[in-house]
């Protein structure tokens, strides 16, 4: 088992190249640095991107009359070439805590013990409670979801084209703790007989031999049986064989708290475990997408632009039942149950220049169109269709205002003015991004920022930085973020979102 779900692990990295997930990516290495404030301080080719009207700037010498500072940058630009590479993953809610509670699960003997009858060891007993805690505390949006993305963008004044490749995949878990019994027999009487075996009536109870639960927590734990029909010392001698079953796993120290509730949920369960319907989910789409941008002022101060976008969408959706694994390789599986299908998107953007100053705000909605991609969900291990997934891209609206108080500086700020949809069923995001960039003697740019998932509280703060080396036309540029929260993961604390990129600009 524990070999099993290392392969599922390794497999989600495996199809990071074939997934997308919708959150607004940051795209481009100058908008990664800068914390994704870019809406309105975009200058480059990715503004096809961020914000199409920005293309309406480009060699605009006319609009730059009267403004002073950066934005008389954008007239300096006749033509461009983009290239941009990254990649990020985000672990939300508790799913790296409880991976790393199933990795100390023996599961030698433990699934015979659940579609057989007889005793279950204390081992066995162990092993079930920390199992069924697995599950029961599985956070409903618990997740782990893979980022990569690219571009190539190329700008003939206010003209563009290019090829955006988005991508990502989410693996969720869904707990079902109604069929979670040890064994065949659904009810507690029959549960406590298998963990303690026949026990005649008025028969001593046995002690346990270490205490684990404390003395409030055993009365709990022997009221919930009595009070569902177990004669009193079968109770209590079933409560003491599980409280020596756990005192003697050194798995199992200092989750008294989480197993109790673990085992109530146990004693109150209404199926067997062969019946168990917990299952891990794979989802994510890969997109492409080859958007034709133009970009036009209509004063000296304000741009609008747009994009058509031809759009290319890879579905996977994949389901594996954690009580019925096989050892079928899952990459190969995973393969053969994806669709493809070609939609098309339009993006809208606005800009407008405050007079007299040094600021410009900016507008972007992105699939204004709500392009959608279909396909089958399916059990990875027998190949059977078990449901249909569409992934609908929804419309995304961001509005942004920059500073650039000369030509090598800028400050900006950008805002999600909807609530995004994302891979993980339930959850959805809203972010806010705040950065700078400063060009010394347009020579090295240094950049810093910061962002913060305002829809959800579990991966806190993320802070981005970046470095730009200008080779006279070409730029060099790397750039990462990291979240202030952490989480655990085989056995070290690990960045709750994590992001780097590479990038390559060429502007003439």
């Amino acid at each position: 088992m524990k070999r099993k779900l290392s392969g599922v692990l390794i497999a989600s990295a495996m199809l990071t190249g074939t997934a997308y997930a919708e959150q607004f990516d940051l795209l481009g290495i100058r908008a990664l640095g800068m914390g994704g404030a870019n809406v309105a301080a975009v200058r480059d080719s990715n503004a096809s991107y961020w914000n199409p009207a920005a293309y309406g700037f480009f060699a605009a010498e006319e609009a730059d009359k009267g403004n002073d500072g950066g934005l008389g940058r954008y007239a300096e630009k006749d033509w461009g070439l983009g290239i941009d590479a990254g990649v990020g993953y985000t672990l939300t809610g508790n799913l790296a805590e409880r991976v790393n509670d199933l990795a100390k699960v023996n599961f030698a003997g433990l699934q015979t013990a659940a579609t057989a009858g007889g005793v279950l060891t204390q081992q066995q007993i162990a092993d079930s409670m920390l199992l069924v805690n697995w599950l029961s505390t599985l956070n409903s949006q618990a997740g782990f979801v893979v980022r990569p993305n690219g571009s190539v963008d190329v700008r003939v004044q206010h003209y563009g084209v290019g090829i955006h490749v988005l991508g990502g995949v989410a693996i969720t878990g869904t707990a079902d703790l109604t069929n979670i019994a040890p064994a065949n027999l659904p009810n507690m009487g029959a549960i406590a007989t298998q963990i303690t075996g026949p026990v005649a009536p008025g028969a001593p109870v046995p002690p346990a031999n270490n205490a684990f639960f404390s003395a409030a927590q055993n009365t709990q734990l022997v009221t919930v049986m009595t009070g569902n029909g177990v004669p009193l010392n079968q109770a209590q001698t079933a409560v003491n064989s599980i409280n020596t079953a756990l005192a003697a796993n050194p798995n199992a120290a200092g989750l008294a708290a989480p197993l109790l509730n673990a085992v109530n949920t146990v004693l109150n369960a209404t199926g067997t475990i062969q019946n168990n319907k917990s299952r891990v989910h794979f989802r994510g789409v890969a997109v492409s997408e080859v958007p034709i941008t133009y970009g036009q002022t209509f004063s000296p101060n304000l741009s609008l632009g747009g994009s058509v976008k031809l759009m290319r969408g890879k579905v996977y959706a994949s389901d594996i039942s954690i009580f019925n694994q096989t050892n079928t390789d899952l990459r190969k599986k995973s393969t053969q149950n994806s669709s493809t299908s070609t939609s098309f998107g339009i993006d809208l953007g606005a800009m407008y220049r405050l007079p007299a100053s040094n600021v410009q705000a900016g507008l972007l909605v992105r699939n204004l169109n709500s392009p959608k991609f279909k396909g089958q969900i399916v059990d990875t291990y027998s190949g059977a269709n078990i449901g249909s997934y569409t992934y609908q891209m929804k419309p995304q609206v961001r509005a942004g205002v920059a500073w650039m108080p000369t030509e090598n500086t800028a400050v900006a700020a950008d805002l999600d003015l909807l609530r995004n949809d994302t891979l993980i069923k339930g959850r959805s995001s809203q972010m806010i991004n705040l950065g700078a960039e400063w060009d010394l003697f347009r020579f090295l740019a240094l950049r810093a920022g910061m962002y913060k998932d305002i829809a959800n509280s579990d991966v806190g703060l993320v802070y981005t930085g970046g470095l730009g080396v200008n080779l006279w036309a070409a730029r060099l540029d790397v750039g990462g973020a990291i979240s202030t929260k952490k989480t655990m993961i085989g056995g070290k604390n690990r960045p709750a979102q994590a992001q780097a990129a590479a990038a390559l600009n060429i502007d003439f």
